[in-house]
């Protein structure tokens, strides 16, 4: 099926800009008006960006498992994407994606095996959540120093 015939954000933006913004404008909401227009902007805003989860993870030499990153949800939440940037390793890794799926033990759900002669950049695809998430790292051998791999995790919860 193709969104192209479901123009929600236009249909979103249509309906904010030629309807609440006029009726809070003018005042002809009344004592609705303040109310409605902070309940408006936190949707639209809702609707219309994800947030950026940003950091540097210092990967010890070694090869135990470690977590680059762990997200604690309590809201319905797309996680849009998670980017991880592997250029500083000199050595093979495997990366793991955990969740909470019955909210108290993280079950593996996807690995990806990563080499030196690969691209850098890892990006793992988008998913619906509302329970803790984490990504792990474990070198195939020992790096020799600790590392720093940066990180961006883009998500928009969905609940208000």
């Amino acid at each position: 099926m193709s969104l192209e015939k479901y123009p929600v954000k236009r249909v979103a933006d249509q309906v904010w800009d030629e309807t609440a913004a006029e009726h809070i404008a003018t005042g002809s909401m009344g004592k609705v008006s303040t109310d409605t227009s902070d309940n408006v902007l936190a949707v639209k805003a809702k609707l219309e960006g994800a947030t950026p989860l940003e950091g540097t993870f210092s990967h010890p030499s070694g090869i135990t498992e470690q977590t680059i990153v762990e997200v604690v949800l309590t809201k319905r939440t797309l996680v849009r994407t998670i980017l991880i940037d592997l250029v500083n390793l000199t050595k093979g890794c495997t990366l793991r994606l955990y969740h909470k799926i019955d909210g108290t033990n993280y079950r593996e759900v996807d690995d990806y095996a990563w080499d030196v002669a690969m691209r850098d950049g890892v990006e793992i695809d988008s998913f619906m959540t509302d329970h803790a998430f984490k990504v792990t790292i474990q070198s195939d051998e020992a790096e020799g120093a600790s590392r720093d791999i940066p990180y961006t995790v883009n998500y928009q919860v969905m609940e208000v």
